[in-house]
């Protein structure tokens, strides 16, 4: 797992971020406030297996005071050798922080949230099929289109698992 201190984490060093930690958990980024939502990861794929699909997942928790966490997000998982802003918007997809209630949502379109056993949520940022040895695999959370204010959002990592292909597409 890509910790949250390992993270860029946009604004995050201001006082719109709080940083704690939890006895069961390493460091976590709580957002106070902020309208600007981005979350960034970087590492090299010589750190996994080669020959292999991943797939990274944002693991969060959502605090009980939170707001603007409702709107889509952009997610990105890619390899770049270089040229790192090439083609963003072709190879995102939307993702959703809280799950919805299809009393009043009939349809949404994109990734949802799922609990884990360890009482953490995960929403799923993207996959990839590791065959490179040099660059870096970039991953992005984003939501920066609705600039409303947004608090409550913990942060734990994002989580980079290997999947079963068959299963999986």
């Amino acid at each position: 797992m890509l910790g949250a201190k390992a993270l860029s984490i946009a604004w995050s060093a201001t006082v719109f971020w709080r940083w704690r930690s939890l006895p069961e958990s390493r460091f976590l980024a709580e957002l106070v406030a902020v309208c600007w939502l981005e979350i960034k990861g970087k590492f090299k794929p010589s750190m996994l297996s080669s020959k292999t699909t991943y797939a990274a997942y944002l693991v969060y928790n959502i605090g009980p005071l939170s707001r603007g966490l409702d709107f889509p997000a952009k997610t990105l998982v890619r390899h770049v050798d270089g040229n790192e802003d090439a083609d963003d918007d072709v190879a995102m997809t939307v993702a959703y922080l809280k799950p919805w209630n299809t009393n009043t949502h009939t349809e949404r379109i994109g990734g949802v949230p799922r609990k884990r056993t360890d009482g953490w949520m995960e929403i799923e940022l993207g996959k990839f099929y590791n065959d490179k040895t040099d660059g870096e695999i970039d991953i992005r959370f984003t939501e920066i289109s609705e600039l409303y204010w947004k608090s409550g959002l913990i942060v734990e990592g994002i989580d980079i698992r290997p999947i079963n292909e068959e299963q999986h597409t």
